[in-house]
């Protein structure tokens, strides 16, 4: 499965634990499914959602997941810059969703095969309402299904779809 991945779904996946001063990357659920060829993580040419994972997440540590996945050819990048079309932009603005890099993210994530979004940050879900996090029926979270074909998830609905088994 090809997913996009939010900085705000990334910052779990890098736990600060303080060994001797310095930050320490841990295997999570991603990269085990990465791992075992489940998952591959969609990155636009130009890199500018690595930059705000490194923005958001730390450089050093983001430096190492992006090793490790690019290890594992878990790491996709696309072959140009990707948009997002006027009507969905414009669909999106309406409801609140303005934010540049969530803009890209939805860009990405309209030219992967399996159109899905991974991520805490209740702007994908409902801007309105942060309760609405992972709901089906949030208001964002349904513009993008029924716009982009795009699917949102949090971090425990796609360990529970992209099972090990």
């Amino acid at each position: 499965m090809d997913i996009v991945l939010d900085s705000c779904a990334l910052a779990p996946l890098v736990k600060d634990l303080r060994g001797g001063g310095r930050k320490i990357f841990r295997v999570d659920e991603i990269t085990v499914r990465a791992s075992k060829k489940l998952l591959r993580i969609v990155i636009d040419n130009r890199r500018h959602l690595i930059d705000e994972w490194e923005r958001t997440c730390g450089s050093e540590l983001v430096k190492q997941l992006v090793v490790t996945w690019s290890d594992l050819g878990a790491l996709c990048f696309l072959k140009f810059q990707p948009k997002v079309p006027p009507q969905l932009k414009r669909s999106l603005r309406q409801a609140g969703f303005d934010d540049t890099v969530d803009k890209l993210i939805v860009a990405i994530a309209l030219h992967t095969t399996d159109r899905a979004i991974v991520s805490e940050d209740s702007d994908f879900w409902d801007p309105e309402h942060v309760k609405k996090k992972g709901a089906v029926d949030a208001t964002l979270r349904s513009i993008l299904e029924r716009e982009g074909s795009i699917s949102v998830y949090t971090l425990k609905m796609l360990v529970d779809a992209v099972t090990l088994s």
